[in-house]
């Protein structure tokens, strides 16, 4: 074990490495934080810039199917219900554009009456929110996440109504956008080594999904996790730093594909934080030896500076305070008062040991003052803590209910009742403790120790601790 002298030298020079090393310090610190934040704030931007990116690709897929459908609904095979013709149309309509896995069209009811597909039945769209929303809204609509009734596939499906000649829907027409085709569209997107793209709907569900997960799972389907949702939803456009699903932190990104002003899919692109760092990260490892170089400099002009005789001052000092600190109010550090700092500290702790000493016998007064009134009053004087507990109980109840005080901590006013007058009590004090307020002159019964049935009356009030939290009762 180190010796009294060799640990005061040590903290005295450990106190002088700190103010030598401050500048360095001081400098590390400003140009790492100077460096990290240039370096995220252009990560920030560039994230954000892949998002609006892809938002604006998707939406040009989004547009491009809404113009499709438009045209479509309007078409006499759609519109005049003539199914082979109708699928044979949309069949070669499909096979020239990959992106669509089918499309298709509905009556009134939900039938489907035309698919690109073959249809092995039959088939109702009725359910299907975009072929609820098209007749009720009038206009072009996105569903949600799905697995296609017809192609069996995980789909995102567009629907637009077909009306008379009175603009009145009579079905809709539905084009339904291949997952599958997706995923392959983000892969072949440009973008950072260990960036993520996700699309999910309006209810969190992922659409797709770049990379994607382990061993080639599919993550279409799933819902995106709160923590990564909620700043979606909340705010659709912005930047936001969380942990991925495969772990990883990443700063995000992420902006809104819109249909007029209804926000129908949401776009989120990440860059891992530590791959946005590493370069401010290879800069603080620079000056950190530079700091190292500092260290030893300041560790060389503290062994000089260490020579000044200090070890009996700082020993009287330790010695009272720690005599102080086992309850000895008496002890002094016998140390002359000068101008400084361990004069004025000496000064300092003797005046703090006799204001101790003070107020120890001054608390000892009064608590035998009050131990004395106490056991002299003609009451009961009790105390429960939170969950009505007996924490103290004075001598009276001896006379009251046949208890020593000790026999009565730990139990609760309840145990000393009939169990009918314990219920219609517990019931009135609940709600008084509810509320945390006093409560006065309430007769209750009770059994003394012999048998004997004795009729109280008890008031109390609520009492707190230095925070502000309900500690209890106390009262008579």
């Amino acid at each position: 074990m180190p010796s009294g002298r060799f640990a005061s030298i040590r903290w005295r020079i450990f106190l002088i490495i700190i103010v030598s090393i401050l500048p360095a310090a001081a400098f590390i610190l400003y140009g790492a934080a100077e460096r990290r934040q240039h370096e995220m704030e252009a990560t920030a931007q560039q994230v954000s810039k892949l998002a609006d990116v892809l938002a604006d690709d998707i939406g040009h897929t989004v547009n491009e199917t809404d113009t499709l459908l438009r045209v479509l609904s309007r078409l006499p095979e759609v519109a005049e219900d003539r199914g082979a013709a109708c699928s044979a149309l949309l069949s070669d309509i499909r096979l020239r554009d990959p992106r669509y896995a089918n499309l298709g069209a509905a009556g009134a009811s939900g039938r489907v009456f035309c698919s690109a597909q073959p249809l092995a039945g039959p088939v109702t769209a009725a359910d299907r929110p975009y072929f609820i929303d098209a007749m009720k809204t009038g206009g072009f609509t996105a569903g949600e996440f799905q697995v296609g009734r017809i192609t069996g596939l995980p789909v995102l499906v567009f629907g637009y109504p077909i009306t008379d000649k009175d603009g009145r829907p009579q079905g809709a027409v539905f084009a339904a956008l291949d997952l599958d085709w997706l995923n392959r569209h983000l892969a072949g997107l440009s973008h950072p080594p260990g960036t993520t793209l996700t699309l999910v709907d309006r209810s969190g569900t992922i659409l797709a999904r770049y990379p994607e997960g382990p061993e080639g799972k599919k993550w279409a389907g799933r819902t995106l996790p709160e923590n990564l949702l909620a700043p979606v939803l909340s705010q659709p456009e912005g930047i936001t730093e969380a942990k991925g699903l495969d772990g990883t932190v990443r700063l995000y990104a992420f902006s809104p594909v819109s249909v007029g002003s209804r926000e129908i899919l949401f776009v989120r692109a990440g860059v891992p934080k530590d791959a946005a760092l590493s370069s401010a990260r290879t800069g603080l490892l620079v000056n950190l030896a530079g700091l190292g170089a500092s260290l030893v400099v300041g560790l060389s002009a503290a062994l000089l500076l260490g020579h000044f005789f200090i070890m009996r001052r700082t020993n009287a000092l330790t010695a009272t305070a720690r005599r102080i600190a086992v309850g000895d109010l008496s002890a002094r550090t016998g140390l002359p008062y000068g101008e400084d700092e361990l004069g004025r500290l000496a000064r300092a702790l003797d005046e703090m040991a006799a204001a101790l000493e003070a107020g120890s016998r001054n608390l000892a007064e009064s608590e035998e003052r009050f131990r004395s009134l106490v056991e002299s009053t003609s009451d009961w004087v009790w105390e429960v803590n939170e969950d009505g507990v007996y924490t103290y109980a004075s001598p009276k109840v001896r006379d009251l209910l046949g208890y020593e005080p000790e026999e009565v901590i730990g139990k609760t006013p309840f145990d000393l009742m009939p169990p009918e007058e314990a219920n219609r009590v517990a019931e009135i004090f609940g709600r008084v403790a509810a509320r945390r307020e006093p409560f006065a002159s309430l007769e209750n019964l009770n059994r003394h120790r012999d048998g004997r049935l004795v009729v109280l009356e008890t008031s109390g009030v609520p009492f707190f601790d230095a925070d502000g939290r309900f500690r209890g009762y106390r009262g008579i």
